[in-house]
């Protein structure tokens, strides 16, 4: 048995898999379009935006493949939380440094053995009207290049006539951390402008 938690049971949770993302749907609201489609020629780490409670899983709906998860300890002991244990998590305290090695440690480990695995680098939900994206942290680029996989950026979108998730091109960063995380969020920010504005375009069109 594996000696990273997320990694216990592997096998179960890779068969329960298609029945927690039927459960999922009745945690999200609207219908969800996909735009892109998720690398099937190798594992990679998904970099996500966070915006609101729908995105894990929006997020889990749009890739269909099972990945691993990074997660706050603050949902650890809820009943969301047994569904992520369910599906395989990393949990972090992100004010412990040691915390966040031993995940950062996990997570590279879990990829390098040729798992999926998500995160949210933007840490806190993106309520500012002002950015598109939050600042992230490079331990995203970090961790990928330990682990020699892409990173895949996948943004989501909470539209009037529903949810809207874009999964873009794989990346693969540099040793340059600050370019690389500089990079992916401008890419991440891309992905959601060009969105917004077909759905500008979009209503522009319509009749009043």
């Amino acid at each position: 048995m594996s000696k990273i938690n997320a990694l216990k049971y592997k096998k179960i949770k890779e068969l329960i898999h298609p029945l927690l993302i039927k459960t999922m749907k009745t945690k999200t609201t609207g219908e969800l379009t996909v735009e892109g489609k998720f690398p099937e020629d190798e594992n990679c780490l998904i970099v996500a935006n966070h915006f609101c409670i729908e995105d894990i899983p929006t997020l889990g709906q749009a890739v269909g493949k099972h990945f691993y998860l990074l997660v706050s300890d603050e949902d650890k002991n809820t009943i969301d939380g047994l569904g992520l244990e369910l599906n395989g998590v990393e949990w972090i305290h992100r004010t412990d440094k040691s915390s966040r090695i031993q995940a950062s440690e996990n997570i590279v480990e879990i990829l390098k053995q040729g798992y999926n695995f998500a995160m949210y680098p933007e840490a806190t939900w993106n309520l500012s009207p002002n950015l598109l994206m939050l600042p992230m942290n490079y331990g995203c680029i970090r961790m990928a290049l330990l682990a020699n996989v892409p990173i895949v950026p996948v943004v989501t979108l909470f539209m009037d006539d529903g949810r809207h998730t874009i999964i873009g091109d794989k990346f693969y960063p540099t040793d340059k951390l600050e370019d690389s995380i500089r990079d992916l969020r401008d890419i991440m920010a891309t992905l959601i402008y060009v969105q917004i504005e077909k759905e500008y375009q979009k209503k522009k069109g319509q009749p009043g």
